[in-house]
C-alpha cells in the first residue's frame, strides 16, 4: 500500500491519512499509537486524493482530489458531501474557521483568476466573498473568526532593478489582505 499525507486529529488522538490499499485512494483513519487495525472512512472515491485536513472540532474532515473536486466527510459517518468542483485544477488551499462550520478556499469561476470562496456546513452554501476580477487565493480564518487572510494580486507595479539593467522586475503585486466578516 501507498500511504501519504498523515494529519493529526485536533485532540492528537488520530491520524487521518491517504492510502490505496483498498485498490483506490481513500482516506482512513488509525489511532495514534498504531494499537488498532486502521479504518477505511470513505468508499467508492476514484482518483488521486489530496491533503486530508481536520475541523478544529474533529467532527468533519475535508479534502481535494484531482479532478478539482472539495469534499468534506463526516468522521463519525463517512458521509461525504461536495463543496466545490474546480473545472481548471484542483482546490489545494482550503482551511476550516475555528468553529468548524465553514471552509474557506479558492477557485476560478467565470474567469481563470482564483477568487476567495467560503462554504457554510449547516446550510450546504457556497459563497464567493471576492470581487468578481479578483486574483485571491490561500484564504485563512482569524483565530476568532472576525476576518478572512488571503493573498491578492491588486497592483501591477513593474520598476527598473538598477541603471544599466531594462528589464522589468514585477515583485510587488501581491499582498496580504484581510476581509471583515462581521459588522
Amino acid at each position: 500500500a501507498h500511504d501519504k499525507h498523515a494529519s493529526f486529529s485536533p485532540d492528537g488522538a488520530t491520524v487521518a491519512f491517504v492510502s490505496d490499499r483498498s485498490g483506490e485512494e481513500q482516506i482512513w483513519l488509525v489511532d495514534h499509537l498504531g494499537a488498532a487495525p486502521p479504518r477505511q472512512l470513505t468508499e467508492g472515491l476514484t482518483g488521486m486524493l489530496y491533503e486530508p485536513r481536520w475541523s478544529p472540532d474533529g467532527r468533519w474532515i475535508a479534502f481535494g482530489d484531482k479532478d478539482g473536486v472539495l469534499r468534506v466527510c463526516e468522521v463519525a459517518s463517512g458521509a461525504l458531501k461536495e463543496v466545490a468542483d474546480e473545472p481548471r485544477g484542483q482546490i489545494r488551499d482550503h482551511s476550516w474557521s475555528p468553529c468548524s462550520g465553514h471552509l474557506t478556499f479558492s477557485m476560478s469561476g467565470s474567469t481563470p483568476l482564483p477568487k476567495v470562496y467560503i462554504y457554510t456546513l449547516a446550510d450546504g452554501q457556497t459563497r464567493r466573498v471576492s470581487r468578481p476580477l479578483s486574483n485571491d487565493s490561500a484564504p485563512v480564518f482569524g483565530p476568532r473568526g472576525e476576518r478572512l487572510f488571503f493573498r491578492g494580486l491588486r497592483g501591477f507595479q513593474p520598476r527598473l532593478p538598477g541603471a544599466y539593467e531594462w528589464d522589468f522586475q514585477i515583485d510587488r503585486g501581491y499582498g496580504i489582505y484581510a476581509l471583515a466578516l462581521r459588522a
